[in-house]
């Protein structure tokens, strides 16, 4: 038994959420930017498989972000447009992961929310060519990528003796996520879901919506960067990056708001919409 997903799209076009697009807030085409930041927006890496993918977003995420007390990159990493680029194409990657991966979407984050709130941590280039503007707007629309659900419901429980339903299944997500040995969880002794259940199937349910959850905070997190980003940069946005912003967040609200609300546990999943409303009213607030 597979459970249905919703996959982000990769397409070799500029990133952000694609339903953006077909709301024709923005464009799908890299002809419309002029910048040296964004007119080579291609999303190249996204033809790369998806093994190939996670092992480039890791080691770049941890180059750029090491662990606690080690030293980050030479300020002239960024010596040149094209390598902020480069490295920002590698950034954006890491909002379209699989849910068992985002720890590294969580860096990603970190490294956004760095360089957009301490100017002199953004890259050397963008600062000496006064590419600020092209460069938050590109932060915006991969921010948006992270909004795409990754699944479409929780699988069902395997049915009880007797029941018409089959045993005799497996349970997999997005990308071949395996549950719950990935996540190093023993099943429990007795199965909270009754009499008949398989602890491991009523533990993978869980581990899966504890994925899901961690997948929402992220979406929080960045929810709340977007409204600092308005408040404390906002005097210094020009129209064009303010007019992103507000697409980008008019977009994704539109995206998540399109289920019912008050549908929360729908197909065994939290409605995203329904967890993110109040957030989205602050950020439009």
């Amino acid at each position: 038994m597979k459970i249905p997903i919703c996959t982000p799209r990769r397409t070799v076009r500029d990133m952000f959420l694609d339903w953006i697009a077909q709301l024709k807030l923005l464009q799908h085409d890299p002809r419309m930017y002029i910048s040296r930041l964004l007119y080579i927006q291609t999303n190249i890496l996204a033809i790369l498989p998806l093994a190939t993918r996670k092992t480039l977003i890791s080691e770049i995420t941890t180059y750029l972000h090491p662990p606690h007390g080690q030293p980050g990159p030479e300020p002239t990493l960024f010596s040149s447009p094209a390598h902020v680029k480069w490295f920002m194409e590698v950034l954006g990657q890491g909002f379209v992961l699989p849910l068992e991966d985002m720890h590294i979407t969580t860096d990603d984050i970190s490294i956004y929310s760095q360089w957009l709130f301490e100017p002199s941590h953004r890259p050397v280039a963008v600062r000496r060519e006064n590419l600020d503007q092209e460069f938050f707007q590109i932060i915006f629309h991969q921010f948006s990528l992270l909004f795409q659900p990754r699944l479409s419901r929780l699988p069902p429980l395997p049915g009880r003796p007797g029941s018409v339903h089959s045993n005799n299944t497996t349970i997999a997500t997005m990308n071949s996520l395996t549950l719950p040995t990935t996540l190093g969880i023993p099943p429990p002794a007795i199965s909270a879901a009754g009499p008949g259940i398989p602890p491991s199937a009523q533990q993978s349910r869980e581990a899966i919506m504890a994925l899901v959850i961690r997948h929402v905070e992220l979406c929080k997190k960045v929810l709340t960067v977007f409204t600092m980003a308005g408040r404390t940069l906002g005097s210094t946005f020009t129209r064009d990056t303010w007019v992103v912003l507000l697409k980008v967040v008019l977009g994704i609200t539109d995206h998540l708001l399109r289920e019912p609300m008050g549908d929360q546990g729908r197909n065994g999943l939290l409605n995203m919409g329904d967890e993110l409303c109040e957030h989205f009213l602050r950020v439009r607030g």
